[in-house]
């Protein structure tokens, strides 16, 4: 095939992780999945349950996220999953095309719970997969931090593949169901292009890899609390940076529809305004209504614009059925529909956050729709951004803002404090730093859009046998 790339095993035991992900590795300084070369996703990570208790347990350092079996030249480094059966790994290697003939597999260094019993499995479109090899009671891994290479059985001819997965097939050595290995490597030939970026941020605290219940199955509800209404009372500060307990967490509201990013390559490299133009009907045709015309749907199901939230209403989600209303943060990006809604849990400081990913923004102004069946709104909040999601910059605040307190009610807000013209985000958060209309936390919003500048940061990246 055109621009094939041939990565072989040298037979070494120092060539056991110089394949094709080592390769990537080196193409792109660093993490593979964080650098956004390669997805790396997992049915699920230990532990799968939100409980409080649990998590002052857990040592908020550790980290075992599937992406982590990338970081070959970290030996502690682990992937666990939560314990169900037929756990899986999956590297997704977006616009190259794979064909295997070998892989490496490192257990964990510090844990008793190996693999023996697994297949290796490809997909061109994630739903129909091919076993490429199959292993039952293999012991060469039953040791902490025990390597081994593995070849192909059953790869009768050629193929190529953009998805390859590990899934457990029986139990581990403990008799568990648990996945937990820190590295895996393939080799073999490589062909086709990528996109160098958007890069992810790696998760630091254990809340993070955390999943809430499925939003999807949240049942549509109405709050019977009286209404108050305050006085408009707004307060101009000083831009300064933040970084409160919320600002760390991020919520998995998004996994019923999985984010794959999906970049747009034809935005200018060169800032251009998109402006408001002053009127009610151009109240939502700002930037995200740009990148919907662009990608044609919604930015963060197309893969654009990764929309978060610190968490989602109810949690209790695993009672309702598939059919019902669904309150996840990226309902806030449909802007056409006014009956969509974003809805936090009744916490202080719930947000919502838009990713940007190979795009950078300086908003000027943002415009707020409230939820069109409930009485609850926002009155109290700031606007925030970020280039790294640790370091925060309020960019307006709002103190019992009263415009809002109406059903399906919108307006647009001028950032307060002074952006320089070369300052630009690639995160802009909503944060809720007061109680709602209702006097509770919950965060509800329709839709939230940003005029402003934009520009696209990252290029495309062919992969050659160069």
């Amino acid at each position: 095939m055109k621009n094939t790339i041939d990565i072989s095993y040298d037979h070494t035991e120092s060539g056991l992780f110089k394949g094709i992900i080592q390769h990537l590795t080196e193409k792109c300084g660093g993490n593979v999945h964080l650098e956004g070369l390669v997805n790396i996703t997992s049915s699920s990570v230990i532990p799968p349950t939100n409980s409080s208790l649990i998590l002052q347990m857990l040592d908020d350092d550790e980290d075992y996220n599937p992406y982590n079996c990338a970081d070959f030249e970290d030996i502690k480094s682990c992937f666990e999953s939560a314990n169900e059966k037929n756990s899986w790994i999956c590297y997704d290697f977006r616009k190259l095309k794979v064909s295997p003939n070998m892989y490496s597999i490192r257990s964990y260094l510090n844990g008793n719970n190996h693999l023996q019993t697994w297949v290796i499995e490809g997909s061109k479109n994630k739903k129909d997969w091919t076993v490429l090899d199959e292993r039952k009671e293999e012991n060469s891994l039953d040791e902490t931090g025990k390597a081994n290479i593995f070849r192909m059985k059953k790869i009768k001819s050629e193929k190529y593949y953009r998805y390859l997965r590990l899934r457990q097939t029986g139990k581990s050595t403990i008799n568990s169901n648990v996945i937990s290995i820190s590295a895996l490597e393939f080799f073999g030939s490589i062909v086709g292009t990528i996109t160098q970026g958007p890069k992810q941020q790696r998760k630091e605290k254990r809340s993070e890899r955390i999943p809430e219940p499925n939003p999807s199955r949240q049942r549509k509800r109405q709050h019977k609390h009286r209404k108050h209404r305050k006085h408009h009372h707004h307060h101009k500060h000083r831009r300064n940076s933040s970084s409160s307990s919320s600002s760390s967490s991020s919520s998995s509201s998004s996994d019923y529809y999985s984010f794959e990013s999906n970049p747009i390559e034809d935005v200018s490299n060169e800032p251009f305004e998109i402006k408001y133009d002053g009127t009610k009907e151009g109240r939502f045709k700002g930037i995200i209504h740009y990148l919907t015309e662009k990608c044609g749907g919604n930015v963060h199901k197309k893969g654009v614009v990764e929309v978060t939230s610190s968490s989602v209403f109810p949690s209790l989600s695993f009672l309702l059925s598939e059919n019902d209303d669904d309150y996840n943060p990226y309902n806030a990006v449909d802007l056409e529909d006014k009956e969509s809604c974003f809805e936090s849990s009744n916490e202080k400081n719930s947000w919502i956050c838009y990713d940007f990913k190979n795009l950078k923004v300086r908003p000027k102004c943002y415009s707020i729709r409230t939820y069109v069946n409930g009485n609850n709104h926002l009155k109290s909040w700031c606007i925030e951004g970020s280039n790294d999601r640790l370091k925060w910059f309020v960019l307006d605040e709002r103190i019992n803002e009263n415009s809002l307190n109406d059903t399906g009610k919108s307006n647009t807000f001028e950032m307060s404090m002074n952006i320089d013209d070369d300052e630009y985000f690639r995160y802009l958060r909503l944060r809720q730093i007061g109680s709602a209309s209702e006097g509770i936390n919950i965060l509800n919003l329709s839709a939230l859009d940003y005029f402003g500048f934009l520009y696209c940061r990252i290029s495309v990246v062919w992969i050659t046998s160069e």
